[in-house]
This record gives C-alpha cells, sequence and structure tokens, in this order.
C-alpha cells in the first residue's frame, strides 16, 4: 500500500539553517569592515581569525545545507508520466 505522505515531511531543511547562513554572512561582513577601517592594510591575525573563522564555517554550513535540502526535494517529485 503507497503511502501519500511525502519523502522527508516535517524536515525544516533550508528554512532550519537560513539564519546560520545569514550570520555567517554577518561575520564576514563584519571581518571585511574591520580590514576596511584599517585601510585593507595589516590586520592582527589573532583577532581578525575570531571573526573569519566562524564566519566561513556558517557559511558553509547554511549553502551546504540549503542545497542538501534542493537535492533532496527534487528527490521526492513524482514522475509526470
Amino acid at each position: 500500500m503507497r503511502s501519500n505522505r511525502k519523502p522527508c515531511a516535517g524536515w525544516g531543511g533550508a528554512r532550519q539553517y537560513r539564519p546560520v547562513l545569514l550570520v555567517g554572512v554577518l561575520l564576514l561582513a563584519m571581518a571585511v569592515q574591520q580590514w576596511w577601517a584599517e585601510h585593507f592594510g595589516h590586520l592582527d591575525y589573532v583577532h581578525m581569525m575570531r571573526w573569519v573563522v566562524p564566519g566561513v564555517t556558517l557559511t558553509g554550513r547554511g549553502f551546504q545545507t540549503i542545497l542538501s535540502s534542493l537535492f533532496v526535494s527534487i528527490l521526492g517529485v513524482k514522475k509526470g508520466r
């Protein structure tokens, strides 16, 4: 007997990780703003890495989750024939 339920119903997917992506982009923007304040010169690496590493990690995690949500939803699409 076939179920009418979608394969991944109830999984938040992209909506759940959209804030993660936005926070990551915000952290990277803050790092670029600090670099701009220094006229794109030399920076204190220890201080900047505290902004850049979490920013890149959160941005990558959010982007990967949104793409995986897209691919999982494509797998759930039924053929028209």
